[in-house]
């Protein structure tokens, strides 16, 4: 190896660190790019809570699907036999209930959570349904 082959590395080191002593230059620079990209602020706890709640139903959704596809498998396999014709359709039968009972949570999660939206925005919740509405129709 050639001998001043890491001069470069101590003279860029010695930039760096240098950039770094003037205070929190990096922090401020992170925080510019963070605004210029759009995130200015830390997620709510309404926030945080309406991405828990979407992904467990988006994931709730998932296994019910899987439930009725494994129903359908277990009656087109069942070869004419009644107590497996039966357990199919159970299974078919119970994964749609699941899948109105978690429609139903998403509606009632979802007012719920424009409700709350409308509290911490100063905002009376009707005022808040309102906006959410008309912003829903254009």
């Amino acid at each position: 190896m050639a001998r001043g082959g890491l001069a470069p590395l101590r003279v860029m080191s010695r930039t760096l660190l240098a950039q770094t002593s003037g205070g929190n230059t990096a922090l401020e620079g992170l925080g510019f790019a963070g605004n210029q990209a759009g995130y200015t602020d830390a997620p709510s706890v309404v926030d945080l809570t309406a991405n828990l709640i979407n992904a467990l139903l988006a994931v709730s959704g998932i296994i019910l699907v899987c439930f009725i596809v494994y129903g359908g498998f277990v009656y087109m396999t069942a070869g004419g036999d009644t107590d497996k014709i039966k357990s199919a359709k159970r299974i078919i039968v119970n994964a749609i209930i699941g899948i109105v009972i978690m429609v139903s949570a998403y509606a009632i999660s979802s007012f719920v959570l424009q409700q709350l939206t409308g509290a911490v925005s100063n905002q009376t919740p009707t005022a808040a349904l309102t906006e959410t509405r008309e912003t829903a129709i254009l």
